[in-house]
Parts: structure tokens; C-alpha cells; sequence
């Protein structure tokens, strides 16, 4: 199964302000029962390899953000020697829209419930 991941640095800065207002509400009742954090988010090879194969890229930076649905999400951005996210450019990698579990849990893991 492959899964387009990639989204631009609007969305990605969207996501990450979102996240960076609401953080602290995450675990406060109104969200207890909304399941908005994830066990973990599984991304294709081909996404991650598109971030490492970037000129200049040595590691991976995995930020948290928040959809307009206040689900937590992962976003993947490569990171250069200078550790600085790899944003610059005028079409940036960006990585995002993990296959979430729950619901897609199908991997048996020691690090599952």
C-alpha cells in the first residue's frame, strides 16, 4: 500500500501552530474521549527515502501537529548538517498523512497494546 505523505509548508505550519495552541488541552476532558492521539503512524519507505535522498539531508526531524479534526499527527521534514529543517527550497519535502493506528493496526508488535 503506498500512500502520498507529502503536504506543502503551508499545511505543515498550519498543523504545527495548531498543535503548538491546543497542546496543552490534549489531555484535559475535551479531548479524553476523542481518541486524537495515535499509538503510533506507519510511512512508506518511498516518503522517508524522499526526505533522506534530498542534497544535504543527514537526519529526520518529526514534529507533532494537529489536523483540522484536532487529530495529532506526525510530520517528517529533513534535516541538513547544520541541523536545520530542510524548508528553504521553493517545492519543500514534507512528510505527513501516516496510516494511523487505531484504526490501522495490523501489525502484531511488542510496542502494541
Amino acid at each position: 500500500m503506498t500512500t502520498n505523505h507529502l503536504i506543502t509548508l503551508a499545511e505543515a505550519q498550519e498543523m504545527t501552530k495548531r498543535y503548538a495552541v491546543r497542546h496543552e488541552e490534549i489531555l484535559e476532558r475535551t479531548f479524553k474521549n476523542k481518541k486524537i492521539l495515535p499509538q503510533s503512524e506507519t510511512f512508506d519507505r518511498e516518503a522517508l527515502d524522499r526526505i533522506l535522498l534530498q542534497v544535504g539531508c543527514e537526519k529526520v526531524r518529526i514534529y507533532f501537529g494537529m489536523d483540522v479534526n484536532d487529530m495529532v499527527k506526525l510530520l517528517l521534514v529533513g534535516v541538513n548538517t547544520r541541523d536545520e529543517d530542510m524548508i528553504s527550497s521553493a517545492d519543500p519535502v514534507i512528510m505527513e498523512n501516516g496510516i494511523r493506528c487505531p484504526p490501522t493496526c495490523t501489525v502484531i508488535s511488542p510496542f502494541s497494546k
